[in-house]
């Protein structure tokens, strides 16, 4: 797998889709991102959910947090860095394309 495009929705409907992505956003700049992980292998079989990281968009608020990721703003072509690591996957999220390492 080399790209997988991120399609927003608004809320997840089992089947998953890799891919699929949602925000929770907060007051404070921070939001949730929760995404169906983009290999097709995590929940191919109706199981489980989608991951969720932590993100925000003012690199000040990250501080020393490892478990945080910097979120460019855009809802509809999110751009988080650094790279995503999941148990199967590990990419980057740019532009609204999952491109793997």
């Amino acid at each position: 797998m080399n790209e997988v495009k991120a399609v927003k929705v608004a809320e997840f409907i089992v089947p998953l889709l890799p891919g699929q992505y949602k925000f929770r956003l907060r007051e404070n700049g921070e939001a949730s991102f929760y995404f169906v992980c983009p290999c097709g292998l995590c929940n191919k079989d109706g199981e489980g959910g989608p991951d969720c990281l932590h993100v925000v968009s003012d690199i000040s608020k990250k501080k020393n947090d490892n478990r945080c990721w910097v979120w460019d703003g855009n809802e509809d072509s999110p751009t988080l860095t650094p790279s995503i690591m999941s148990p199967c996957w590990h990419g980057y999220l740019t532009a609204g394309i999952f491109k793997s390492c």
